[in-house]
């Protein structure tokens, strides 16, 4: 997507990013001292394992199969055209990953005993948490904003529809259907998959990393492997810059709240102005 070509509304984002962006860094900088303390106790206290990875990615798996294995079949059955439309291809794409995925980290904590509070969930600050991660997301605009530009400026110009990602493609493309469709469509890209994501990087996946290589090398490589995951080169560069500030969004507030308010934030932006471009 071009950041170039949405006008006046992106200027307002991008300033309200900044401005959002300089009240986040002085308060990082006077509780700097913390920063060190937050990172080392949210990876010391999460209770997850490798053991925990590996069982929630069968789970996964399942999903991978079951998902292939139906769409496989529904092309056979009608070789004609599509048998769904923008929104079944975007609900089939949420049960290859994010949803069983997410079944089998809730499989997994019940299995265990792990409650809400240990998985991130400060249940007390939900409200201030889930705005905080809001503003977040405003202040992360700017640094993809600027991850973007190289690659606006190295690769072709393309349309807006082969410009963006196949998830946003496919909500832009349902956009123009019934009331309870776009809201089934927005809902999903919006909200349930980025915080199925969300609760499977940065909650289960990050601290796991952190405590066998460090935060560090955790936040590189788990935000290597989700911007990896989307298939999409052009926006390879973005989604890293995206997925470290969550990382560390987690990291420095040590709730899964934050980032998983910031990622839903995000892409709702992103689905506004992916509107307003293609529409133009």
């Amino acid at each position: 997507m071009k950041w170039a070509e949405t006008g006046v509304a992106d200027i307002g984002l991008l300033a309200a990013g900044l401005a959002v962006g300089i009240m986040f860094l002085r308060m990082i900088q006077r509780r700097r001292r913390d920063l060190k303390h937050a990172v080392d106790g949210c990876i010391r206290e999460s209770p997850w394992s490798l053991a925990d990875v590996a069982a929630v990615l069968l789970f996964t798996a399942g999903g991978i199969i079951a998902g292939l294995t139906v769409t496989v079949a529904a092309r056979l059955l009608n070789r004609e055209g599509d048998v769904v439309g923008p929104l079944g291809q975007l609900l089939a794409g949420a049960a290859i990953f994010p949803f069983p995925t997410t079944v089998g980290i809730a499989f997994v904590a019940v299995r265990r005993g792990i409650i809400p509070g240990k998985m991130g969930f400060r249940l007390r600050y939900a409200v201030s948490d889930a705005l905080i991660g809001l503003l977040a997301a405003l202040a992360v605009l700017p640094l993809v904003i600027a991850a973007s530009l190289p690659v606006e400026i190295m690769v072709p110009r393309m349309k807006p529809s082969e410009d963006m990602q196949p998830v946003m493609s496919l909500v832009l493309g349902g956009l123009g259907g019934g009331v309870w469709e776009t809201a089934v469509m927005v809902v999903t890209a919006g909200i349930a998959v980025p915080a199925a994501e969300e609760l499977f990087f940065r909650g289960l996946l990050l601290p796991v990393v952190g405590k066998q290589y460090g935060a560090r090398t955790a936040v590189i490589v788990v935000s290597l492997i989700f911007a990896a995951i989307h298939f999409h080169a052009r926006s390879f560069l973005p989604l890293f810059v995206l997925a470290a500030c969550l990382s560390a969004a987690f990291f420095y507030t040590r709730s899964i709240v934050v980032p998983i308010a910031m990622h839903c934030g995000f892409n709702l932006i992103q689905i506004a102005r992916g509107l307003t471009l293609v529409q133009s």
